[in-house]
């Protein structure tokens, strides 16, 4: 889609494009769900210079050189995006990456991203890849066993090189970040100002903060190297939290004035006092596979 608003593309299967299974380019306002973009060969779903775009529920896999969603350039201030519900595993480069991109001309930053509720996981390098945002919320998020052949961080807040605009005044909140062998986050190359809390952070490395300057709670944000202190069976990738677990009930509603959501990934409301930990609200345990 190249210079046309306004338009939703909902339920399509795309395989093995030379590019992107879906790619908007210089449109506005588009909505992007309930597809399926596999084994492409550079992007699931591409945006360059979309303002207000939304990407909503799509799986996105098996890209061969980079990344299952990639949300690119900006010269507006209201960009807006929002990356919500969707799946993105298996590709050679990040889950999601956004970036502003100061060398495509343009005011150079992402404004305003809403990035919650995804699953990121088995990718090749990152989880998120987050290059000049601002202002930007990201929440109840779940990532595990990215960095299969390098990368940097889950969730990576950095800048482009060369441009000068570093990732600044976001919220990273209540994700659930299980990375063993990369940073679960990272701020690097100016990223300062971004609040940090109630997020559980499992592997052998906790938040590495190069930058320096960000505000990361002590209190709320959880480390282990034990899945066992947190997850109903991190073995099988189930991240849900177990009974017992030291993040039932120890987050905070707010943190610096920044507020934490009322609801989990799953969509089940959290405590209106003291809510639990991560991207998941302890609920009634059911097990995985249960027909209930």
């Amino acid at each position: 889609m190249r210079g046309t608003d306004w338009i939703v593309i909902d339920g399509f299967t795309l395989r093995q494009a030379k590019r992107s299974g879906i790619g908007v380019i210089e449109s506005s306002d588009v909505v992007i769900k309930n597809n399926v973009c596999a084994t492409n060969q550079v992007w699931g779903i591409f945006s360059g210079f979309a303002p207000r775009i939304q990407v909503l529920n799509n799986k996105a896999f098996g890209c061969r050189e980079q990344h299952g969603i990639y949300i690119s350039n900006s010269r507006v201030p209201d960009d807006n995006p929002v990356i919500r519900g969707n799946e993105c595993f298996e590709n050679a480069g990040s889950g999601i990456q956004l970036n502003g991109d100061c060398n495509m001309g343009g005011d150079g930053y992402i404004n305003g991203a809403l990035v919650e509720n995804n699953i990121i996981h088995h990718n090749g390098i990152k989880g998120f890849s987050l290059a000049s945002i601002q202002g930007s919320l990201i929440q109840n998020n779940l990532l595990y066993n990215n960095g299969l052949l390098a990368g940097a961080g889950g969730i990576h807040l950095s800048d482009e090189p060369g441009c000068e605009k570093p990732s600044c005044d976001n919220i990273v909140v209540n994700n659930t970040i299980a990375e063993p062998s990369i940073a679960p986050i990272r701020f690097s190359d100016g990223a300062t100002r971004n609040f940090v809390f109630n997020n559980i952070i499992f592997g052998r490395r906790g938040i590495v903060d190069e930058a320096g300057g960000n505000e990361i709670d002590t209190e709320s944000n959880l480390r282990s190297d034990m899945a066992m202190d947190f997850f109903a069976n991190g073995d099988a990738f189930d991240f849900r939290l177990r009974p017992g677990t030291p993040a039932r009930d120890a987050g905070r509603l707010q943190y610096l004035g920044k507020n934490a959501p009322t609801n989990d990934i799953t969509g089940f409301r959290r405590s209106f006092t003291i809510p639990c930990i991560g991207a998941y609200e302890l609920t009634p345990f059911i097990p995985m596979g249960s027909s209930r």
